[in-house]
C-alpha cells in the first residue's frame, strides 16, 4: 500500500509539472507572438517612412545628376552657379529583429507553429 501511494503521489507530482511547464511555454509564446507582431509592426512603419525619403531622394538624386551632366558640359564651372548644390546621400531606417533574435536565442519559437515560425524567419 506505501509503495502505491508513493507511486501515485509521484506520478501526480509529475503530471502538475508537466501542467506547470506546459502553461510557462504558453504564455512564452504568446508574450513572444506579441512583441514579435510589435516589431513587425515597427518595421512595417520604418519601410514606409524610408519609402517616403527614398522617394524625396530620387528627386534629389535626378537633380545631381542634370548637376553632373551641366558640369560635365561647363568645366571648372563653380558650384555656386549650379542650380543646386550636389549631395550624395542616403537615410533609411534598418530593420529592428531584437525580439526575433531573442525568440530564437532561448528557444521560444520550439513552442510556435512551423508555419508560424517560417513566416517570421528569414534568415
Amino acid at each position: 500500500m506505501p509503495i502505491a501511494l508513493t507511486t501515485i503521489g509521484v506520478l501526480t507530482a509529475l503530471g502538475l509539472d508537466a501542467i506547470v511547464q506546459s502553461m510557462h511555454h504558453r504564455r512564452q509564446r504568446e508574450q513572444a507572438l506579441r512583441a514579435v507582431a510589435e516589431e513587425r509592426d515597427l518595421d512595417r512603419a520604418n519601410v514606409a517612412k524610408t519609402f517616403g525619403w527614398f522617394r524625396a531622394e530620387a528627386i534629389a538624386f535626378h537633380s545631381d545628376l542634370r548637376a553632373c551632366e551641366f558640369l560635365q558640359k561647363h568645366p571648372g564651372t563653380a558650384e555656386v552657379w549650379l542650380a543646386s548644390a550636389i549631395k550624395w546621400t542616403t537615410v533609411y531606417e534598418p530593420t529592428v529583429e531584437s525580439v526575433w533574435n531573442t525568440a530564437r536565442a532561448t528557444g521560444v519559437v520550439a513552442y510556435r507553429n512551423r508555419g508560424d515560425v517560417q513566416c517570421f524567419d528569414h534568415a
